[in-house]
């Protein structure tokens, strides 16, 4: 997991892998409107954040 979260590029990679994800499912029978869509990627990027700062040594 630290490798994931070691840089800014892995994280943002990480984190477009998670928003495709969610665009797929969605369009690909997942009932959801906008707002649940909007939650959705809200929850994935604060998670990401706070792996990443959990992960992340202070400077």
């Amino acid at each position: 997991m630290h490798h994931l979260f070691g840089s800014d590029a892995r994280a943002s990679a990480f984190r477009t892998l998670l928003r495709a994800a969610v665009v797929i499912a969605t369009a690909f029978g997942l009932d959801l409107d906008p707002q649940q869509v909007a939650a959705i990627q809200l929850g994935i990027e604060a998670l990401l954040q706070f792996g990443r700062t959990w992960h992340t040594k202070a400077v």
